[in-house]
């Protein structure tokens, strides 16, 4: 019952009108779908944005752990901190 009477008040209006309201649900479609991809791309360029910093990072990392390999610097504080602790166990010091 309800079919035909929708049918007949849509079948009553004119082709123009109701072509019109049919094109613009597809383009509020089109709209949302666009809106979609446009967070979806949003979230990827984070994604990629945050792995490149941390890539960074390790890199720098690494970079200073060679360059600190064959450094004496800290061997040459812990000695200088760690004598007077040494010298109080031995006499004469």
């Amino acid at each position: 019952m309800w079919a035909t009477l929708v049918g007949k008040i849509i079948g009553g209006l004119p082709e123009s009108v109701v072509n019109y309201y049919k094109r613009k649900k597809e383009l509020e479609q089109e709209l949302k779908l666009a809106k979609l991809n446009g967070k979806i791309k949003l979230a990827n360029a984070k994604a990629d944005r945050k792995a490149s910093a941390q890539q960074h990072t390790q890199d720098w990392e690494k970079t200073y752990v060679a360059l600190q390999r064959d450094s004496w610097k800290d061997e040459l504080v812990l000695i200088v901190f760690l004598w007077p602790l040494v010298g109080v166990f031995i006499p004469g010091v």
